[in-house]
């Protein structure tokens, strides 16, 4: 029968053997991992609708002889759209990291356990009469720390074992929105508008366009041995001052038709 518990003498001593097995232990938390996907569970079946996406810049053009005949217009993009009704979810699954949280439940049950029995074994110490009268003071701060470091790591590991699985959170309904084609729907010429013609080997031809969106490009003489020295009869055609507008012309297939 244990009739006498033999405690160091020195609180001090103690105090930093507890607290540095606590700071040894205390960081074992748990680490958790959490996906999210969004799910949507439609309302309705889908609704048409068109709607006006914007302008653009034109041309064209074809050669004939030596010149090429080209126009401008503003062109009005349409896009056929499909709108739905459908309610959206938030799905998170949230699941630990290999042995972290089993981990945290050992730690945490071994520090309280020990911060208890040590508690404990203070209670039943009979202090020296040589001691400090802080002494008893100071091992009960101390092993109560330890108690303290693994009642926390227990909540902690019952918070985050509460939090695992999946859950789904409403967000309520939304109009989903999807573009599934675009087309030209309406034109109109482009006045005075500056065109420029980039032959392949990189000669540049200006021209404005007329009340009508037309104009015309004069061929320098040799363009046909121009065509024959780069191997290639393409030409850009666009708006100066919009290089999206740019257009590809073929101009030997021209020649061609016009010599027949």
């Amino acid at each position: 029968m244990i009739d006498r518990v033999v405690l160091p003498r020195s609180p001090g001593r103690l105090t930093r053997a507890l607290l540095a097995m606590a700071v040894a232990l205390g960081p074992a938390c748990a680490r958790l991992a959490t996906d999210t996907a969004l799910r949507a569970d439609v309302l309705e079946k889908p609704r048409k609708a068109t709607v006006s996406v914007g302008e653009r810049i034109a041309v064209d053009g074809r050669r004939t002889a030596l010149r090429v005949d080209a126009e401008t217009w503003t062109e009005k993009r349409c896009a056929e759209e499909l709108r739905q009704n459908a309610r959206g979810w938030l799905r998170t699954s949230t699941r630990a990291v290999g042995h972290s949280l089993a981990a945290e439940w050992l730690f945490g049950g071994v520090l309280t356990a020990a911060g208890v029995g040590l508690t404990a074994a203070v209670a039943l110490h009979t202090p020296e009469a040589d001691e400090a009268p802080a002494a008893q003071t100071s091992r009960y701060l101390a092993t109560g720390a330890v108690g303290v470091v693994g009642v926390a790591l227990l909540v902690a590991a019952t918070v985050q074992t509460a939090s695992l699985g999946v859950s789904e959170r409403d967000l309520g309904v939304k109009e989903l929105v999807k573009r599934v084609r675009e087309t030209a729907c309406g034109r109109s010429p482009r006045p005075h508008e500056a065109l420029r013609l980039t032959l392949c080997d990189g000669k540049q031809l200006e021209a404005i366009s007329d009340a009508a969106g037309r104009a015309v490009f004069a061929l320098p003489e040799d363009v046909d041995d121009r065509i024959a020295s780069e191997g290639s009869d393409r030409a850009i055609l666009e708006a100066r001052f919009d290089p999206r507008s740019q257009r590809v012309l073929h101009l030997a297939v021209a020649v061609t038709d016009a010599g027949r």
